[in-house]
């Protein structure tokens, strides 16, 4: 099982209101495509909670209750449209997205037993309390691959430094990070440089210009697949991508030897791109389910 950790959230766009947050919106490519997925990320008692719970249940997207009902209000983020780009303002502060905490997720897991990857990043990993608890969960948890996406949001930051090293922490510790051409500038890194900081993976995505899997011995770039249609907007892309390299791997069992080939950097890589293009054309992050995918 695939197992994201960290917010979901409500997009606002044009009065049209879709449920986000890049690690929910991981967790649903996972299960759309097929893999065994699980979120675990505070969901609020309040209306936009319940729109989250119930997206999660339609989707077939495991959750634990522990997470549920809290008192906090959602985070909502409006989208301003420039062409197919979107931008993002947060409505974050004291939300249920920092509800997060070693006990919860200790409590989580020990109901499921079967997890054999953690995604997370963005949002909720600004805020330190979250990567405190966090990071003292996963220092239990070292055996499961972890893939990390920060998903940079720097108009949230509030000490840039601070949250540098709190970036170059979570690389050392994830077996694979994922990381925009945007991100990595904001990190202030090459991507030489990030790479002798990751334990082992490092895949750079630049939208229309492709994407690039590295690590101490490789270096795979593969193209960005052109979409089937007209694209209506890019909310999730990345998201998409990240789920779509996940439930590549784990249908190889790649997530259990971790061996992984130029080749399978490739061809997942490829996969993934199919599957971020198929949501480009679509409104919100409404990712393909995999009989929509030729790949």
């Amino acid at each position: 099982m695939i197992v994201s950790i960290g917010e979901a959230l409500i997009d606002i766009k044009e009065n049209e209101f879709f449920v986000g947050g890049s690690p929910l919106n991981t967790a649903l490519t996972v299960a759309r495509l097929g893999s065994p997925s699980c979120f675990l990320g505070g969901v609020s008692s309040d209306k936009y909670g319940n729109r989250i719970l119930s997206h999660l249940i339609d989707n077939k997207i495991i959750f634990d209750p522990v997470f549920c009902n809290d008192r906090a209000p959602t985070m909502t983020t409006t989208a301003v449209s420039r062409g197919a780009v979107n931008t993002y303002e947060f409505d974050w502060i004291g939300t249920s997205a920092f509800s997060i905490t070693e006990e919860k997720l200790e409590e989580a897991f020990s109901s499921n037993s079967d997890i054999n990857c953690i995604f997370y990043g963005s949002v909720s990993f600004i805020d330190r309390n979250v990567r405190r608890e966090m990071n003292s969960f996963f220092k239990k948890k070292e055996s499961i691959i972890k893939f990390f996406d920060p998903n940079i949001r720097g108009n949230l930051v509030i000490d840039r430094d601070e949250y540098i090293k709190a970036l170059d922490h979570a690389a050392s510790m994830s077996d694979i990070v994922r990381i925009s051409q945007d991100d990595l500038a904001y990190w202030g890194h090459t991507p030489e440089e990030l790479l002798k900081i990751c334990k082992k993976y490092l895949i750079i995505t630049d939208g229309s210009r492709g994407s690039t899997w590295m690590s101490r011995n490789s270096k795979v770039f593969c193209p960005s697949a052109k979409p089937q249609h007209r694209i209506v907007d890019t909310i999730g892309c990345g998201d998409v991508y990240n789920g779509a390299i996940l439930v590549w791997l784990d249908r190889r069992n790649k997530l259990e030897d971790f061996r992984i080939s130029e080749t399978d950097m490739k061809l997942a890589m490829e996969f993934a791109s199919e599957c971020a293009a198929y949501n480009c054309t679509r409104e919100g992050c409404n990712p393909p389910f995999d009989n929509e995918i030729t790949s």
